[in-house]
């Protein structure tokens, strides 16, 4: 998951996307992944969260609420993340929605800045190849860099489990620049993320909050919910 442009800092993917691996769905039916352009579409478009769906009081970013374009990258080595080069790029459908808690009167302002991003794969390789390059980074990198100048630090992985996927992959850090393209309003903020995926598609949740307003459990609930009902969304397509 990589911080996006917003008005003060956005995070969001470019992040932020077969063998078939199946869960139960209603009625004990097994879910069977998107197979067609039209059902990757209509995946995309139900599991990724809007306002109402992260609680009370959310509402649509302000300068962009819904993007099906990404540039992919990777983390490297040192730290920094890195434009996928464009032969090596798989083929994906990608959809991602950017949220924000406004604080207070100033309907201007934001506590708190929230992304989910869905990502269905034409096949399952290079969906697992994505998770064990942010895992690398999460194990390995204890501030990331971007292109854009943002910084975060304090990285540290969490223990979160969101049952009947294949693989899950959590991790906080804190708001230590935010680059060019801010003012910097948003620095020490903290950031929760989790990353999951089922077969082909991955799916991520990320949430920074103000320190002041919210709490770390607050920001980790938050995330961690989000993360389940994204899965409920995917595996319960009608």
């Amino acid at each position: 998951m990589i911080p996006g442009r917003r008005g003060s800092v956005r995070l969001g993917t470019s992040l932020v996307a077969l063998v078939l691996v199946t869960a139960c769905g209603s009625g004990g039916e097994e879910w069977a992944p998107p197979s067609t352009p039209a059902e990757a579409e209509k995946a995309t478009r139900s599991t990724a969260l809007t306002p109402e769906q992260w609680g009370h009081g959310f509402r649509r970013a302000q300068d962009l609420y819904e993007g099906s374009g990404s540039v992919p990258a990777r983390p490297g080595k040192d730290c920094m993340w890195h434009m996928t080069p464009k032969s090596e790029r798989p083929d994906a459908v990608v959809l991602s929605r950017y949220v924000r808690l406004p604080r207070g009167e100033d309907a201007g302002a934001s506590s708190a800045e929230a992304s989910t991003s869905v990502k269905v794969y034409d096949e399952v390789a290079p969906a697992r190849s994505w998770m064990d390059a942010l895992r690398g980074a999460v194990e390995r990198c204890t501030r990331w860099k971007y292109p854009t100048g943002h910084v975060y630090g304090d990285t540290r992985s969490l223990s979160v489990e969101v049952a009947g996927t294949d693989d899950v992959l959590a991790w906080a850090m804190t708001v230590e620049d935010t680059g060019d393209l801010d003012d910097g309003e948003t620095v020490g903020w903290r950031y929760v993320a989790v990353t999951t995926r089922k077969g082909k598609v991955v799916f991520s949740a990320g949430l920074t909050a103000d320190p002041d307003r919210h709490t770390p459990a607050w920001v980790r609930d938050r995330v961690v919910s989000a993360s389940k009902t994204m899965h409920e969304r995917l595996t319960h397509q009608d």
